[in-house]
């Protein structure tokens, strides 16, 4: 009987079975174990379609004859135990030809810096910009299929609007020893005008540069492929890890075209038709999925087939939860990726990369985290596999301490940083405020040893956040030299009067926010020192923590303020040019200190 491997539905290892007698028998798993019936393997038909070859004919594989059932010594309700040796990864590794150092690099110091800020949510950044009726613009390509709006979508009790995920990736054809696995959807992220769209441009030179290496490794253009994943394998000590791609082209790609275009030559193996595009060979499972793999590792890939050896606990176990769906999503092995980034990126980025990966705590395993856009909002769901050793209570008060301590940053904790531009110093004295409406929207979900994030940003929220992070981590990254080279200059703000700083523009859209908090969001964004008189407002009846619900759009500070004082007929604005800040009280508390409260304009009143 040819050896076979089942899954096991607990906790989804594989276990390589080899003698036929526990065919059709419970025996127990050896890493979670729990009991699994033993069923015979199916024989898979061979597939037909354009690019693989009919595999040739082979005898029926004679059924396993039941044997008779034999008194045992062994005690009654024993499960018999599996012993599945481990994988030899330093022997598969060895076999592999040490290719030339090209810039594959960058798409490792890429992936994190980029998920790391956040910078993923910036799908609307640039319409907030632009203003609501004017698309993005970008380079022009042919138009994919976009993603259908899932219409089993329901509404919650917060507005927020749940999504259907897609099918999980998976390790099938890929090489044994993935440790990141990155999947992205190329012709949607191109797409002119549409939210996608406006996520590339936010991406920085990222996306870009991985559209440039998509078209090296498959011969396609990002256009014509409609999803993607991207697997990293890592090679030995001192050398780059391999990348292997699993790409399906949109529904209107030409494939009988692409093969007719193919000039070099090809070869057959194991009944497929293998192309050699560079140093890649390329080949099709089927007329939708094709398969870029380095030559040193083809053999092995073809081999692996739709039945895969185990990567690692954390990654097999969360592979199985990803959204195929997702416009961009990562999956990682933490202590791969600790060890490796020695060899994959410059010495500088692994700074920043090592904060990234210690805010995951030491019982983290591996990380999923998902990015999805779906009616106007942004959906971002990280799943954390953690050590089998941890317990749930203790990872459900940390990651709850984790999301909580989120909110507690300030501006003065950001006002030392670098910054390089006056632009950049305006969106980041926003950040604080971000980060707090972003640990709101955020819950925490652990079951056993798996910790589930969830935070859902509707409209400019998840933009002005995500710009944020993005440009907080970009100053910690970049040289000293150029703290130097572009001092920022904030004279123009100080010199301005408090009337004139109340005609700055901003965008306003309050959650059932805290008055004080929306008073301290304004004097962010508009760098006005705000003063609440708290004793005058609790003697007219108010209170700091009545709630602001509404969307203004883009305003000036005056007309948000004059909004916000409509709703409090007895409050008012009292400004204080002498001492350079704005104070909120009540009309009988101005009139009590002579002080003279702001006229709003008739327009705003």
């Amino acid at each position: 009987m040819k050896p076979f491997r089942v899954a096991c539905p607990s906790c989804q290892k594989r276990l390589t079975i080899n003698k036929p007698e526990l065919v059709g028998k419970r025996v127990k798993c050896p890493q979670c174990k729990n009991p699994l019936v033993i069923k015979p393997p199916t024989n898979k038909p061979t597939s037909n379609k354009l690019g693989v070859l009919d595999s040739p004919n082979v005898a029926p594989t004679q059924p396993v004859p039941q044997k008779t059932k034999e008194a045992s010594s062994e005690p009654a309700g024993v499960i018999p135990q599996l012993n599945i040796p481990e994988d030899d990864l330093l022997l598969n590794r060895q076999k592999r030809r040490r290719r030339k150092s090209s810039g594959s690099k960058w798409i490792v110091i890429g992936i994190f810096l980029l998920l790391s800020a956040g910078a993923m949510g910036g799908f609307l950044y640039v319409n907030s910009t632009a203003g609501p009726n004017q698309p993005v613009t970008s380079a022009s390509s042919p138009k994919p299929v976009s993603k259908p709006v899932a219409a089993s979508a329901a509404k919650t009790e917060s507005n927020v609007l749940e999504i259907d995920r897609g099918k999980p990736f998976t390790f099938e054809y890929i090489p044994t020893g993935a440790r990141v696995v990155f999947h992205w959807r190329p012709a949607a992220l191109q797409q002119a005008g549409d939210q996608p769209g406006e996520l590339w441009q936010c991406s920085g030179a990222l996306l870009p540069w991985l559209e440039k290496e998509l078209t090296g490794f498959t011969g396609l253009s990002s256009a014509d492929v409609e999803t993607v994943t991207c697997y990293l394998i890592p090679g030995p000590r001192g050398q780059l890890p391999s990348f292997v791609y699993k790409f399906k082209p949109i529904e209107t790609f030409d494939l009988q075209a692409w093969v007719n275009g193919q000039e070099a030559a090809t070869d057959q193996q194991d009944g497929f038709q293998v192309y050699a595009v560079g140093e890649q060979r390329l080949f099709w499972l089927d007329d939708q999925t094709g398969m870029s793999v380095p030559s040193s590792l083809l053999e092995e890939a073809i081999t692996t087939g739709t039945d895969p050896l185990p990567m690692t606990a954390g990654l097999d176990q969360l592979i199985s939860r990803s959204d195929s769906d997702a416009e961009v999503s990562i999956l990682f092995d933490l202590k791969a990726v600790e060890i490796g980034m020695k060899d994959w990126i410059p010495s500088r980025e692994q700074q920043v990369l090592q904060t990234f990966l210690s805010y995951w705590g030491d019982d983290t395993e591996a990380v999923l985290w998902d990015l999805n856009l779906e009616n106007d909002q942004l959906h971002s769901s990280i799943q954390l596999q953690a050590s089998p050793f941890a317990a749930s209570k203790k990872l459900q008060q940390q990651w709850q301490a984790n999301i909580q301590g989120m909110g507690k940053m300030t501006w003065q904790e950001l006002r030392n940083k670098a910054l390089h531009s006056v632009g950049a110093q305006t969106v980041l004295a926003r950040f604080p405020a971000m980060i707090q409406l972003a640990s709101r929207f955020t819950t925490v979900d652990v079951e056993k040893q798996r910790v589930t994030m969830n935070t859902t940003l509707s409209e400019r929220a998840a933009p002005n956040l995500t710009l944020a992070s993005w440009l907080y981590w970009r100053e910690q990254i970049l040289p000293e030299s150029a703290v130097t080279a572009a001092p920022v200059t904030t004279e123009t703000v100080k010199t301005k009067s408090l009337v004139d700083r109340l005609q700055a523009t901003l965008f306003i859209d309050f959650r059932l926010t805290p008055l004080q908090e929306a008073i301290e969001q304004i004097g962010q964004e508009s760098k006005i020192v705000f003063e609440i008189d708290g004793d005058a407002l609790k003697n007219e009846g108010y209170t700091q923590n009545m709630q602001q619900n509404y969307n203004l759009g883009e305003v000036t500070v005056e007309t948000a303020l004059a909004h916000l004082m409509k709703q409090y007929p007895k409050m008012a604005l009292v400004l204080n040019e002498a001492d350079n800040k704005v104070i909120v009280t009540t009309k009988s508390a101005a009139t009590a200190k002579q002080q003279t409260p702001y006229a709003f304009p008739t327009e705003n009143q």
